[in-house]
């Protein structure tokens, strides 16, 4: 799966492929704020411009 292959919004599975994670993970680290999303309702979303933004700034600074 590539990034630009995603919806603008994206669901854990999305964003639990790209990365190579569990889907339980995503929704883990969405709920404790280390990857930015939102909740509708029961169900979790990552907006696709904020998950760049932070891969990019992992990148760019570094893995801690």
């Amino acid at each position: 799966m590539n990034v630009s292959d995603c919806p603008d919004i994206m669901t854990p599975r999305h964003v639990a492929k790209l990365l190579g994670i569990s889907e339980q993970t995503v929704r883990r680290q969405i709920n404790l704020g280390e990857i930015p999303g939102f909740r509708i309702g029961r169900n979790l979303f990552v907006p696709k411009k904020h998950f760049l933004d932070l891969i990019d700034g992992g990148q760019s600074q570094g893995v801690r």
